[in-house]
């Protein structure tokens, strides 16, 4: 168990706890960055305190206003942790915009630190020195005389983190950073300068490597010269940068030539990079909605997060086993949480291009879980790849299926975003746009215990979900799924029948449970996503013929098992 009191083990660190005057998510734990008197580079131009210098008559973000943070001399790292559940070991140092006159404190800040907490990503915000636009681009070594502090600033943050990765739950190969229009161009040179600090080592932080595992870059300014549209000169790139993610719009007044640019020099050296241009949007919008297309950047940055996502050495036998065909492996004595944390990590890594389907449910029945010793069903991930349309009367190979099973399911069509946990059955039916029947395609592929199997290695084994066939939707308002009677038959002859109630405690339920299970693994469940609920009836060993759900209201189910 990873020990969150930071209060006890800072040691000689320097630090300030407080609770920050704009929170994310529970108050943040704040880190000054540098001992006192000894912070390198350029100093900020300040005049007085810091302060707020937002003005009632400021431009509105969405309809609400922005935190301008003004008159920054002492450079603090805000800590946000997601909650253990959820976490998945990655960091990001967060560098709000604001021209390197201001810090856009909570649109491109505390706002980014929730967004990534509910990924179950750590935020790091970065409160860097401002202003140092005054210093022009004057060069100081490689860098602009008003970059330098401020990148200065961002290094040192990424060596903290990684001194208290071990306290904080995080991966030390998986700390990135995040930047918006000037914090853009301070994430960049930072991600762009590798491991080379800018400042002279000055403790033991900066025994700490500076450099950043990934980058996303929004709407950066000032990498490219607006003549020529190249980079310019003190921005280098080799095949070790690390990979970036961009997202920019095309009427930017910061031009989108910067993240063009990058992206093309990215490219001829071989660095992953994903690139996206938006024809209209501006300039400024952080992570707030919009009616403009460019503020769902966030949609495209998650996928591209959870791709980056390294596996856990844990986890390679399962990645190993599933790209090559072979059982997959059976591992005892797991936590639950653990055995959901190596699902997560094998699953998500071995996606095809199709990307997630939804969850689904197993044993979900009173009898299996009188059996398994638990009290709530255990979930898994469905592939998008393994979807097939009943109105297509699929044939299912058994060559594709080792050791198929069958299972008798009812599930729900996601037709709103869920981004947060729900809190009732009510809460979830307003995200559901159609019930509808399920087959699971259950494959027998993975390596048999010697002793009794348990909840914790199914869960490992992300219940060994491979394939699943959903029916026609159903209006949600037009039937009860907990009165429903349902039948599976092979070559006319009845396999077994089960009523919805045995679906734990009630389909609804069960399709709310779930729900929140993605949540805890990192997934927002999308329109279109749908959710099963699990096995209602026996289990099927699947043999060669055909086959007929009938889930009476909710519709049948017709396919073929095939040699």
């Amino acid at each position: 168990m990873v020990d969150f009191n930071l209060m006890k083990r800072l040691g000689t660190i320097y630090w300030l706890a407080v609770l920050s005057s704009v929170s994310a998510v529970a108050g943040p734990e704040i880190f000054n960055l540098w001992p006192d008197s000894q912070m390198p580079g350029p100093a900020p131009l300040v005049d007085g305190e810091e302060r707020d210098l937002t003005n009632p008559d400021d431009k509105l973000i969405a309809g609400k206003r922005i935190v301008k943070l003004g008159h920054v001399d002492v450079p603090q790292a805000h800590v946000f942790l997601p909650p253990p559940e959820k976490a998945n070991g990655s960091a990001v140092v967060v560098c709000p915009g604001g021209g390197y006159h201001i810090l856009a404190w909570d649109l491109e800040g505390t706002e980014v630190a929730t967004w990534l907490n509910g990924l179950g990503v750590a935020a790091i915000v970065l409160k860097y020195r401002v202003p140092t636009r005054p210093h022009g681009e004057e060069p100081v070594g490689k860098l602009p005389k008003k970059s330098l502090g401020p990148v200065m600033d961002a290094q040192r943050a990424i060596s903290l983190v990684r001194t208290h990765a071990e306290e904080w739950g995080l991966k030390a190969n998986q700390i990135g950073v995040l930047g918006f229009s000037a914090g853009g161009e301070t994430a960049a040179l930072t991600a762009a300068a590798g491991g080379e600090r800018t400042y002279e080592a000055i403790d033991a932080i900066d025994r700490e490597t500076c450099e950043a595992d990934f980058a996303l870059l929004i709407y950066p300014g000032g990498l490219a010269d607006a003549k020529s549209g190249t980079l310019k000169p003190h921005i280098t790139v080799s095949k070790d940068t690390p990979p970036v993610f961009l997202a920019h719009a095309a009427d930017d007044r910061v031009t989108c030539l910067s993240s063009a640019a990058l992206f093309i020099e990215l490219k001829k050296v071989g660095v992953p990079a994903e690139l996206h241009i938006y024809s209209t949007g501006g300039h400024g919008y952080g992570l707030r909605r919009t009616e403009k297309p460019v503020t769902r950047w966030t949609d495209r940055a998650e996928e591209w997060l959870r791709g980056l996502n390294p596996v856990p050495s844990e986890a390679d036998p399962y990645v190993d086993a599933w790209n090559s065909g072979k059982p997959l492996p059976y591992i005892e004595n797991l936590a639950l949480q653990e055995a959901y944390d190596l699902q997560r990590a094998w699953v998500l890594r071995t996606l095809d291009e199709a990307g997630i389907g939804g969850v689904k449910g197993g044993v979900v029945s009173p009898g299996g879980q009188k059996a398994f010793a638990i009290t709530e069903p255990v979930g898994a991930i469905l592939r998008a790849g393994g979807r097939y349309e009943a109105r297509d009367k699929p044939e299912i190979s058994l060559q594709v299926f080792p050791g198929l099973k069958l299972e008798t399911e009812i599930g729900f069509v996601i037709g709103k975003q869920v981004d947060q946990k729900l809190e009732s059955v009510d809460q979830f039916k307003d995200h559901v746009s159609a019930i509808i029947p399920a087959v699971e395609l259950i494959s027998g592929n993975w390596q048999k215990p010697n002793g009794k199997l348990t909840a914790e290695a199914l869960a490992a084994i992300n219940v060994s979900a491979a394939g699943y066939i959903v029916g026609s939707p159903v209006d949600p308002a037009a039937i009860d799924p907990k009165e429903l009677s349902l039948y599976l038959a092979k070559d006319g002859e009845q396999l077994h029948s089960a009523p919805g109630r045995d679906c734990w405690k009630g389909p609804w339920e069960t399709g709310l449970w779930l729900t929140n299970f993605a949540q805890r693994q990192g997934i927002n469940l999308q329109p279109g996503q749908v959710i099963i609920c699990g096995a209602l009836g026996q289990i099927q060993p699947a043999e060669t013929g055909r086959y007929r759900y009938d889930a009476g209201e909710l519709g049948v189910i017709e396919f073929s098992v095939v040699p």
